[in-house]
């Protein structure tokens, strides 16, 4: 699922720190870490859904993928 969210500063840095380190995606990271959060409440149940992770195409050459690159590929999938 794609979202956009308003977090502050830091977080968001310190969660890019973690992704590289870890070699994954900063969304892959971020459900990691606010699903580590939501299970130690108690009063949180996560439903269950199906295995359909996102996946993220990243260049081979590092180069930096725009934002105009995502729309292009939304309009051609159609999303």
């Amino acid at each position: 699922m794609r979202t956009t969210l308003a977090i502050d500063d830091d977080v968001f840095l310190a969660v890019q720190q973690l992704a590289r380190r870890d070699k994954t995606s900063l969304g892959a990271k971020t459900s990691e870490i606010l699903r580590r959060g939501l299970m130690s409440s108690p009063q949180i149940t996560l439903p269950k859904v199906a295995n359909t992770h996102p996946y993220v195409l990243i260049p081979a050459d590092g180069s930096v993928v725009t934002s105009e690159m995502v729309y292009q590929l939304m309009d051609e999938e159609g999303i």
